[in-house]
C-alpha cells in the first residue's frame, strides 16, 4: 500500500493520468465493483499511463485492497467529493484537469474510449 496526500497528486501532472475512486464505505457494492473492473484491466491502465487512487475519509481496508495507492484523509475526500455521495470516480488528465466525474461505476470500455479520444492520448498512439 502506498499512502499519498493531495500535494503528491500534483507530482503526477504530465506523467500520469489519475483515476480517483472515492468512497465513504469501502464495502459498498459500487466501490467493490469498480475495483474488480479495474483489476482485470491492468494492461490497459498501464498503456494509458493511468494510476488508480482509492480515497476514503478514513482507513478501512479489507484484504483485497492492499496493493494500490490509497489516500485516507477526510480533507482530501471532501475536496474531491463535496456532495454526500457514497461513491464517486474522477478522471484527471495528464494536464491535471478533471476530464470526468460520475457517481456510478465506470466501465473499462467507457474509460478507455474517453482517454483514447483525448488529444494527448491520440498523439501517444501515433508515436507508438
Amino acid at each position: 500500500m502506498h499512502s499519498i496526500n493531495s500535494q503528491n497528486l500534483e507530482s503526477f501532472k504530465w506523467k500520469n493520468r489519475l483515476l480517483l475512486v472515492l468512497t465513504s464505505n469501502t464495502k459498498s457494492t459500487a466501490f467493490t465493483r469498480q475495483l474488480k473492473i479495474l483489476e482485470t484491466e491492468s494492461k490497459g491502465l498501464e498503456e494509458r499511463k493511468l494510476l488508480v487512487f482509492k480515497i476514503s475519509p478514513y482507513l478501512e481496508m479489507s484484504s483485497q485492497e492492499h496493493n494500490d495507492y490509497w489516500i485516507t484523509d477526510s480533507k482530501v475526500f471532501k475536496k474531491y467529493n463535496s456532495s454526500p455521495e457514497e461513491f464517486k470516480v474522477i478522471l484527471i488528465g495528464l494536464d491535471g484537469g478533471i476530464k470526468l466525474e460520475q457517481n456510478t461505476v465506470l466501465t473499462a470500455k467507457n474509460l478507455f474510449t474517453l482517454i483514447d479520444g483525448m488529444p494527448m492520448r491520440r498523439t501517444e498512439i501515433r508515436k507508438n
